[in-house]
């Protein structure tokens, strides 16, 4: 059972049209959408640390430069 406000159709979808990056950043897992730019937005942080959700660096919302591959 899942408990969650995101709809089950969204959790379940094949294909939701995202290009998402799971990476570190500042020692932490993060999830990213890059650009084109050769930056990113965090899209979620991955932690059991409740400590992280309160670095500024970290927030959901946050364009974040990603490394060159």
């Amino acid at each position: 059972m899942i408990w969650s406000i995101i709809p089950v159709e969204e959790i379940f979808a094949e294909e939701n049209g995202y290009n998402l990056k799971q990476m570190e950043y500042l020692g932490r897992q993060i999830i990213v959408q890059p650009d084109q730019s050769g930056y990113g937005t965090i899209m979620s942080l991955c932690s059991t640390d409740p400590a992280d959700f309160l670095d500024q660096n970290l927030l959901p919302g946050q364009r974040i430069p990603l490394p060159r591959l």
